[in-house]
């Protein structure tokens, strides 16, 4: 940078560490193809849609332009830390440290599941809400 130049705005920044977030998992497709599980990845991408789905309008809204580059990346951090979860489950190691309670069976499992569950359940309700909208 010159002298001259001003620093960048937080939301291209912001917008930066989504594309490190979205392209961790790139490196873990081929390790789901030769596992024979390639559901994980459509999961996880349709889990990052749902989210993002969820996230975007209302943070659009209320934080603008920085709203919609953080509502773009938190999902991706998201499915980051479960990419890297299933990848160890298939290899049998624990990749990132400090999720290997999430791999332990018991009252973890059952809550991610369950707050899994009633995400999922209210971003759906959130975008057949917004399709009707946009319908009407």
């Amino acid at each position: 940078m010159t002298q001259n130049s001003s620093p960048p705005s937080p939301p291209p920044q912001v917008l930066c560490f989504y594309c490190f977030f979205r392209s961790v998992p790139g490196t873990t497709e081929n390790l789901y193809l030769a596992a024979g599980k390639p559901e994980v990845r459509t999961k996880l991408n349709l889990l990052q849609l749902v989210m993002m789905a969820a996230l975007m309008y209302p943070l659009t809204m209320r934080y603008g332009i920085m709203g919609a580059a953080v509502a773009a990346m938190l999902p991706s951090v998201l499915v980051v830390v479960l990419t890297l979860r299933e990848a160890g489950k298939i290899i049998g190691k624990v990749i990132l440290p400090g999720t290997s309670f999430l791999r332990r069976p018991g009252h973890w499992s059952w809550h991610l599941q369950y707050v899994a569950g009633r995400m999922l359940q209210h971003a759906c309700s959130l975008l057949s809400y917004f399709l009707a909208l946009l319908i009407t």
